[in-house]
């Protein structure tokens, strides 16, 4: 593997019955990028979800489509997303997964991914919040999300279609996010 081979991105967004409720809704939307390409195109996206088990949580109720992605039985709710990881990853072993804000959703969805399908990846995990506080260098305690970093940097064009809070548009939108941060970003001089 060279640094200048293509390497893939996968943008990762989670739903869950409640802050600390169990995921019922996925979605990725993958991209293959060339080393120093300030942007990149999807190659592939895919949302499932599967039923929720029991009384939806209020906040769920009100804020999160009722309907969009694949249903699946909850028995194969985990084992999409691991066969969609490994699927990527064989294509592209050099991947990257970025989430937003990802502890606890989406580090709790990984979590049980490897418990359930004895999936031993996906690493490394960016935080894109993470990225952006470094970045425009916030005040301790200050979260700056996609959407607000995009309004910021006044990035409002080729924005995804979609509403907030369905797993694609938001990891669409992640994506959009971490390729305008990173498009910014002074290059560290790597020699190759």
């Amino acid at each position: 593997m060279s640094f200048d081979d293509p390497y893939s991105l996968v943008f990762l967004d989670v739903e869950t019955n409640g802050r600390h409720g169990a995921p019922f809704w996925w979605a990725i939307s993958h991209h293959v990028r060339r080393p120093g390409a300030r942007a990149s195109r999807e190659a592939a996206a895919l949302s499932v979800r599967t039923p929720i088990a029991g009384r939806v949580d209020s906040w769920v109720a009100a804020n999160v489509p009722e309907s969009g992605g694949q249903v699946v039985p909850p028995g194969e709710f985990h084992q999409r997303y691991a066969d969609a990881w490994r699927d990527i990853v064989t294509a592209w072993p050099s991947t990257l997964m970025i989430v937003e804000t990802g502890i606890p959703v989406e580090s709790r969805f990984l979590w049980e991914v490897c418990r359930h399908t004895g999936l031993g990846e996906p690493y490394p995990v960016l935080d894109l919040p993470s990225m952006i506080h470094v970045q425009v260098a916030a005040e301790p305690g200050m979260t700056i999300g996609s959407a607000d970093y995009l309004a910021m940097v006044g990035a409002t064009e080729d924005l995804p279609e979609g509403t907030a809070h369905d797993p694609l548009y938001d990891a669409r939108l992640t994506g959009r996010a971490y390729l305008e941060l990173t498009a910014r970003m002074a290059p560290m001089g790597w020699k190759r």
